[in-house]
C-alpha cells in the first residue's frame, strides 16, 4: 500500500504513471485477453453519495458531471473537453481558491464562460457545507477518516492549515475508492482464482482472462465491481467502463 489513503500503488517500475500510448508494452498470453474496468466518475461518485447534495447527486445519476462541466467551459468544442472539466472539477472539490480556479479556466475560456462555471459549482450548496463538516470534523477529532476508518493524523489540533483543508476530503474519497476497489478486486478474485490480476490503476484494474471465458467474465466483473461501489455508495447510479489497456 503504497500512499497515505491506501491507493495500491506499484513503485518499481512505476507502471501506474505510463500513458496509454506507452502500455503496449505488455500484451497478454496466448489463448488470454485482457480485460479493464474502469470504475465511471470514481471519486464524484463517492462525494455525491456521501454529500448527499440533491442538485450533485442528480447531474451525477442523469449523466456525466465532467461532461456537463465541459460543455460550460468549451461550448463551441465537442472533444477533449471532458479531460480537462475534469481536473478542475477535482480541484474544485479538493479546496483550490477561488480565485485560482478563476484564473485557471481564464487561460481557457472567455469571460461568460467563466461566470457561467461559477454559477454551475454554486448550486451544490450541500457538498460546500459536507466540505466544512468534514474538515471541521477532523479538527474535533485531530484526524481524517475514509469509510472503514483508514486515518489520516492532523499536524496541529488547534488550526487547520490550507493544506490540511484540501486533503481532508481528498482522505475521505481517495481513501473510501481505495477501499472500494481492493474489495471488488477480492470479491472477483473469490469467483475467479485462476483470473490474473495483473495492475490496478487507481481507480481501474487489469485482468487477464482466457479468451474463451472473456464475455462472460466482464459481464460478471460489471455486476461484482458496480455491487461493491453501491454497498458503500447506496444512493448512485453505479458504472463500469470497459475500454482498452493502450491506444
Amino acid at each position: 500500500m503504497g500512499t497515505v489513503t491506501g491507493r495500491v500503488l506499484v513503485v518499481s517500475p512505476g507502471i501506474q504513471y505510463l500513458k496509454k500510448t506507452s502500455r503496449d508494452i505488455f500484451i497478454p498470453q496466448d489463448g488470454y485477453k485482457f480485460i479493464y474496468a474502469d470504475f465511471s466518475q470514481f471519486e464524484p461518485g463517492i462525494i455525491a453519495s456521501f454529500s448527499e447534495d440533491e442538485e450533485f447527486l442528480k447531474i451525477y445519476n442523469s449523466g456525466d458531471i465532467y461532461t456537463e462541466l465541459g460543455k460550460l467551459l468549451f461550448p463551441d468544442q465537442e472533444d477533449n473537453t471532458r479531460k480537462l472539466a475534469k481536473v478542475i472539477f477535482l480541484s474544485f472539490i479538493y479546496g483550490m481558491s477561488k480565485e485560482r480556479l478563476i484564473d485557471i479556466i481564464g487561460k481557457v475560456a472567455n469571460h461568460d464562460v467563466q461566470e457561467n462555471v461559477i454559477t454551475f459549482f454554486k448550486q451544490f450548496n450541500r457538498l460546500v457545507q459536507w466540505k466544512d463538516e468534514v474538515c471541521q470534523h477532523a479538527l474535533e477529532k485531530g484526524f481524517s477518516e475514509s469509510y472503514k476508518g483508514n486515518k489520516r493524523y492532523l499536524l496541529n489540533k488547534d488550526k487547520l492549515s490550507n493544506k490540511e483543508k484540501r486533503w481532508i476530503p481528498n482522505q475521505i474519497v481517495q481513501g473510501t475508492s481505495s477501499y472500494i476497489l481492493k474489495k471488488s478486486i477480492l470479491s472477483f478474485h473469490y469467483k475467479y482464482p485462476e483470473a490474473l490480476i495483473l495492475i490496478p490503476m487507481h481507480d481501474a484494474v487489469l485482468i487477464e482472462v482466457q479468451e474463451s471465458e472473456s464475455e462472460a467474465i466482464k459481464s460478471d466483473v460489471f455486476y461484482i465491481f458496480c455491487d461493491e461501489f453501491s454497498r458503500v455508495c447506496p444512493n448512485i447510479k453505479t458504472n463500469i467502463d470497459f475500454e482498452a489497456f493502450y491506444e
